[in-house]
């Protein structure tokens, strides 16, 4: 029978590791998720938040997916590491908002006001962060080299959506159903209270 074998050198190298990579992709994507999931729940002390942030990244993720479909681009040895670093920068947005949100309502503010202090503060330095990181990756998307240029432009779009979900998404959310590792804080404030005045009271 004919036996079909790789071929030799760097190109058999390469074609041996892009088959590897693709079988594997998903195992890739679970173990970077998983990760997020990890350090998340561990910061915030929450599995709720853990799974807050995996849904984040999993829809950055997703634009990220559609741009390669849409340039037909494939999974190979010299993508999935970007695709890994843009998840592992992009979610730092968000973790950075949330952080900030959760300590004003830890020292009092209501939730509302918290978001709102948080995108005023934190929100802006995030936004910084983004332009200069996107700036210096900005000259490489007319580069006339095709992997350059394509590879700078995914990396912007996932920090991009990134950015999105980590300052309106994910705050919009947690206005609209509060999530038990934020409320608790206003729970303990409360009861704090409520002891302050009964104290008195008795006196």
């Amino acid at each position: 029978g004919v036996k079909l074998r790789y071929v030799g050198g760097d190109a058999g190298l390469y074609l041996a590791s892009d088959n590897v990579v693709q079988k594997l992709n998903w195992v890739n994507l679970a173990l970077t998720l998983g990760v997020i999931f990890l350090a998340s729940a561990l910061i915030f002390a929450s599995p709720m938040a853990g799974l807050l942030f995996v849904i984040a990244a999993v829809m950055a993720n997703f634009v990220a997916f559609l741009y390669m479909n849409h340039e037909v681009i494939g999974l190979t040895i010299d993508t999935i590491p970007v695709i890994s670093l843009g998840i592992g920068l992009g979610i730092n947005y968000a973790i950075y908002t949330v952080a900030r949100i959760r300590d004003e309502v830890a020292t009092g503010a209501q939730l509302a006001t918290a978001i709102n202090a948080a995108l005023h503060t934190t929100g802006e330095w995030v936004f910084a962060t983004f332009a200069v990181m996107v700036g210096g990756m900005l000259p490489w998307v007319f580069s006339p080299l095709l992997f350059h240029n394509e590879m700078s432009v995914l990396l912007i779009l996932l920090m991009t959506a990134n950015l999105i979900v980590g300052l309106l998404i994910l705050p919009g959310y947690m206005a609209w159903r509060p999530p038990r590792f934020l409320t608790r804080y206003v729970a303990a404030e409360s009861a704090e209270r409520q002891r302050g005045t009964a104290g008195r009271a008795a006196f």
